[in-house]
């Protein structure tokens, strides 16, 4: 059976950025913007899942929607995410239309712990 000439829905699931290994002990990444350039029928949700440190379970960002109209999204994610580990996930409901041309999280790394 095909799906030709159907919408169907989308679920993204970007591959992990990781911290090193060596430097897990001391240095964090901080996410700060996502931006995004986009075409799409139906609105987009991007979640993005991230952990503090080895020990934490994964925990997400508050679902962002990007509106199919606008075609373009930047936005100031939430203050305070300092990770070591995070993936986004990118869903929308059935549609017809959709490419992605970019999709950046910009991350800065920081020192963490006694002397960070």
């Amino acid at each position: 059976m095909s799906d030709n000439g159907q919408n169907i829905p989308v679920i993204l699931n970007f591959s992990s950025v990781q911290t090193d290994e060596e430097l897990k002990s001391n240095s964090r990444m901080v996410l700060g913007f996502l931006s995004a350039k986009y075409e799409s029928d139906s609105d987009i949700t991007v979640t993005i899942y991230f952990k503090r440190d080895n020990d934490m379970e994964w925990e997400n960002t508050v679902p962002i929607t990007m509106s199919a109209e606008e075609g373009r999204y930047f936005g100031k994610l939430p203050l305070g995410l300092s990770v070591i580990d995070y993936y986004v996930t990118v869903e929308s409901s059935p549609l017809e239309t959709f490419w992605i041309s970019s999709l950046k999280v910009f991350i800065k790394t920081l020192p963490a712990g006694k002397f960070g």
